[in-house]
């Protein structure tokens, strides 16, 4: 099964992404659309997504959401929904891109007061549990990054695809 969340309708989409927080989610594959990703085709200058949807499993938002520590894995990143919904719809305008590892790309936006940036990990050309060959952009996770200037400096330029 395989629901839609449209980021363009942000109270819907944070609404939808509520459910996820809590222990008794639906284990299923979500389609994010309306995230334009395919306008950051323009910014690194080639052709890096084929797609303009993003795909992620229930159980990658229930760890991004889940207060840090609590469940003692390095995804439990406390995030709300609002912030995950927010920063999806700001993946127009990202900080920076980088590559970080074969087919996987990180992407960095701003966030708000609490933490001034959020990075997406994006591979591409993956599949999902139900889904194993679909060829779609999967979000490997979602997370705060509260000094990614300080990131800067500890990329390698040439892993650097654009920062602005």
């Amino acid at each position: 099964m395989k629901r839609v969340i449209n980021i363009g309708n942000k109270k819907q989409a944070i609404e939808q992404l509520t459910k996820f927080k809590n222990k008794r989610y639906e284990s299923i594959e979500i389609e994010f659309i309306n995230v334009h990703l395919l306008k950051i085709n323009d910014l690194v200058g080639f052709k890096l997504f084929d797609k303009n949807s993003l795909y992620v499993h229930s159980s990658t938002l229930w760890d991004v959401m889940q207060p840090v520590g609590k469940t003692y894995k390095h995804h439990s990143h406390g995030l709300k929904p609002e912030q995950i919904v927010n920063a999806l719809s700001l993946l127009v305008d990202p900080f920076l891109i980088y590559s970080s590892y074969s087919n996987r790309y990180a992407i960095v936006t701003s966030g708000d007061v609490i933490h001034p940036y959020i990075m997406f990990v994006i591979e591409l050309n993956a599949g999902l549990s139900n889904n194993r060959d679909a060829n779609i952009n999967k979000l490997v996770t979602v997370y705060p990054k509260d000094n990614a200037e300080n990131l800067l400096t500890k990329i390698p330029e040439e892993k650097i695809l654009y920062k602005k």
